[in-house]
């Protein structure tokens, strides 16, 4: 009979005549959960403790709403069958029995009434359907049309604030595709029309405290009464309702809760709505929601008289429509019979010396809730500072961000002239003003670098560091300081390498080691963000972008010093001066030819400190220098900055070159020009040392060196440049270019050891079978000599 029904109500449609009433119908509805039992939802909001059923709980709220909803099908004629009609855990059915009901009730409508939840952080508010089925091909066709039709009621209520209005109706089996077609429990067995409504998100607090005001159910349950009449057709209601939201218009809510929309404002409780010239008056409920209505009134216009404490009185006119809610909500502005004044500000000086952070905020908190544009306009600060206005506490508190750090050691002075006012318009009567005066460092500073910007990093996963004046803040460092090669493509790093601030209280530092080799000629860059900060909150303000190339630093022409031999090299205590404690010693762990290397250590207990490491007499075999050759040396640093020197004897007549500042970590090839020696005598090494420069990173250091060269000159006395000469590519693989604005009479190619490898006359040099490395690139052009250092690879 029912599938009849429906058919003869569908004919009468078509011939243009309408059903009177519901007469007839017969609706099943479903307030799920109940009992306040395990599956029930409770959200404790003040104040409610959590488990009080007196506040919010999802059972007490379906079940107020399918009561509603009961009483108005039943007005226009309907028949309505309940699966509960009190909330309690007997009542709670299990859900094929709910199912099988609907089913035996011969249900033309079956509905489940419920809220919804998200159950995390990201709270949000909107209605949502679902029905038995697939989104596209639901089990039947007539659930999905009455879902749809119900939804488009729904997100008619304005006195909610939805977070976003797109229609939102699903099948079941879409919704939960892990549960293989099964579906919602009480849609499972369902064979008549029906459907799983969730009404709001009870779970997004401002909605929590709505769901708490009986009107606000009940405009859910009337826009479901309104969902059926549309559904089957029947007249509409020949009354209309006013509802809304009384709220402050600028005050807004101080909870830490989420808040969208118009919900941020602060709603009023107590306020009253006095309806004319029926002289009805409603009062605003306790639980911070605002919300007031009047039913059933006849179509006609209408006021509203909204009086709220501290707020001025308003007078609005409202026409009422049969079978709708004429929405109103009414945003009130606060009686400020004073004028504005400063309350209190920061910073706050102590005393005329003290000094404060250079990225300090200036914060001002004033009496009222403040007219921005003039307050902005009223701010001043002297010398000038660019920065962001902002405020804060319903607009009680402005807050001046400056863009930059303040100068160091700098006194400020703010004004607040006395045109600011309030939104009521009265103004300060008297400028406001107060000074401040800056601490000596504004910023964070880069003080070294592995590599430097420019220099040539060892290709074979090379570890990277940057230092700083200061600890470092070390929230979210990894994705503040990243590597990327030439193509801007991030390279991959060991993260269990990566390590910061391990340089005591003073400094900072970030270091990390790549995940695989570099390729070798390639470019890349080390870049840090101009939001990296220290603990004081004092950023590198640019951004810091440090280029380099990945290079081989080794040179293989055969050494005069291996250092495989252990016992050659020794720490001198007497030679040295501020030392605690230092050793030289063969070692393996650091090795970039052959077995091992040499390992120096040191801990310094004094500012002006050096350690000393003779060699004996057997070190490099006896090999000795003078002053036309150059000493080469790999070395492994650990960028304390400190300096080595080499140590050369000729008799009594005893000489230091400096060789290199450890200004790096890895593996470099550094050398030490020995023109400073006296000509024709012949020099060994005769020892090593370590001198303490500052930065004083550490007191203690590290550092290994491996194969030793010496080579001559070749006539070439200092790397010299030209902005008229360039030379290209650099690192080359095949063919080096060489472009001048004189013409190039001769080009040589000097390997490092002093031998000339490949010579030309024209622009053009083929490397292709010079073996990779560094060399010196002699230019002859206008009869003057030029010299670039140049990087082979292949």
């Amino acid at each position: 009979m029912k599938k009849l029904y429906i058919l003869v109500i569908a004919l009468v449609g078509c011939l243009g005549l309408q059903a009177k009433d519901m007469t007839g119908l017969r609706i099943y509805i479903n307030p799920g959960h109940g009992g306040w039992d395990s599956d029930d939802r409770n959200v404790a909001v003040a104040p409610f403790a959590q488990g009080d059923t007196l506040g919010f709980w999802e059972s007490s709220s379906n079940l107020h709403k399918g009561l509603m909803l009961r009483e108005l099908l039943e007005g226009q004629g309907a028949t309505v069958a309940m699966s509960r009609v009190l909330n309690r855990t007997e009542d709670d059915l299990n859900l094929n029995t709910i199912s099988r009901e609907a089913n035996e009730f011969d249900a033309d409508l079956f509905f489940s009434i419920h809220s919804n939840a998200t159950g995390t952080s990201n709270r949000v508010n909107f209605p949502m359907m679902l029905f038995k089925g697939y989104t596209e091909n639901p089990a039947k066709p007539e659930d999905k049309v009455v879902a749809k039709i119900l939804f488009k009621h729904l997100i008619e209520n304005q006195v909610t604030y939805w977070t976003q209005t797109s229609e939102y109706v699903v099948g079941d089996w879409d919704f939960y595709p892990d549960w293989n077609n099964a579906g919602l429990g009480v849609l499972r067995n369902l064979t008549v029309t029906g459907f799983l409504s969730e009404g709001s998100y009870h779970d997004y607090v401002p909605e929590t405290y709505r769901l708490l005001n009986m009107d606000y159910k009940y405009i859910e349950a009337w826009h479901f009464a309104k969902a059926v009449m549309e559904y089957f057709n029947t007249d509409g209601f020949t009354t209309g309702h006013i509802a809304g939201v009384v709220y402050d218009s600028r005050m807004t809510r101080t909870e830490s809760y989420v808040q969208h929309g118009r919900d941020k404002q602060v709603p009023l409780c107590g306020a009253t709505v006095t309806l004319l010239p029926n002289n009805i008056t409603y009062t605003t409920d306790p639980y911070f929601n605002g919300v007031y209505m009047f039913r059933d009134l006849a179509p006609g216009n209408y006021q509203l008289k909204v009086v709220a404490d501290d707020h001025y009185e308003q007078t609005i006119d409202v026409t009422v429509t049969a079978n709708t809610i004429s929405y109103t909500n009414v945003a009130m502005d606060r009686v400020r019979s004073t004028p504005p004044e400063v309350l209190s500000y920061s910073p706050m000086m102590e005393s005329e010396t003290d000094s404060i952070n250079c990225t300090t905020p200036i914060v001002i908190n004033f009496n009222w809730d403040m007219d921005v544009e003039s307050v902005r306009e009223a701010f001043s600060i002297e010398p000038a500072v660019e920065g962001e206005i902002t405020f804060e506490d319903s607009q009680y508190r402005m807050v001046f961000t400056p863009n930059r750090p303040y100068e160091v050691a700098t006194r400020y002075t703010v004004t607040i002239d006395k045109s600011a006012k309030h939104p009521g318009n009265l103004s300060m009567e008297e400028d406001f003003s107060f000074s401040f005066l800056t601490q000596g460092r504004n910023q964070l500073k880069l003080l070294a670098s592995s590599p430097a910007d420019g220099g040539v990093v060892h290709y074979t996963k090379p570890t990277l560091e940057v230092r700083f004046d200061n600890v470092l803040d070390a929230v979210d460092i990894r994705n503040l300081i990243k590597l990327y090669d030439n193509e801007g493509n991030e390279v991959s790093i060991n993260l269990r390498s990566a390590k910061y601030n391990q340089l005591g209280d003073v400094y900072g530092n970030y270091y990390f080691t790549t995940a695989s080799d570099l390729v070798q000629g390639q470019e890349y860059q080390l870049r840090i963000d101009a939001s990296l900060s220290d603990v004081n909150s004092l950023p590198v303000i640019d951004p810091i972008v440090i280029n380099f190339t990945a290079g081989d630093v080794r040179h293989n022409d055969a050494p005069i010093e291996d250092f495989e031999t252990a016992d050659r090299i020794t720490y001198d205590a007497a030679q040295s001066s501020g030392v605690s404690t230092a050793k030289a010693v063969r070692s393996t762990s650091q090795a970039l030819f052959g077995s091992a290397g040499y390992n120096f250590t040191y801990t310094f207990n004094a500012n002006e400190a050096y350690a000393f490491y003779p060699t004996d007499a057997t070190f490099a075999g006896g090999a000795t220098v003078d002053n036309t050759q150059t000493i080469g040396m790999h070395i492994y640093g650990d960028l304390a900055c400190d300096e080595i020197w080499l140590q050369l004897s000729s008799g009594d007549d005893t000489r230091e070159v400096l060789l290199t500042n450890i200004d790096f970590r890895g593996w470099q090839f550094r050398e030490a020009r020995l023109d400073q020696l006296t000509p024709g005598k012949s020099y060994r090494v005769s020892g090593i040392k370590v001198v303490r420069k500052g930065p004083f990173f550490s007191n203690s250091g590290s550092f290994y060196l491996d194969n030793m060269l010496s080579y001559t000159s070749s006539g070439i006395q200092s790397v010299a440049t030209s902005a008229s000469i360039q030379v290209y590519p650099n690192p080359a693989t095949d063919l080096l270019h060489i472009q001048s604005e004189a013409p190039v009479q001769r080009v040589a190619l000097y390997n490092l050891a002093g031998s000339c490898v490949a010579t030309g006359t024209e622009a053009v040099l083929d490397v292709t079978g010079i073996p990779a490395g560094t060399y010196l690139l002699q230019i002859r052009a206008a009869d003057h000599n030029f010299c670039y250092p140049v990087l082979i690879v292949h």
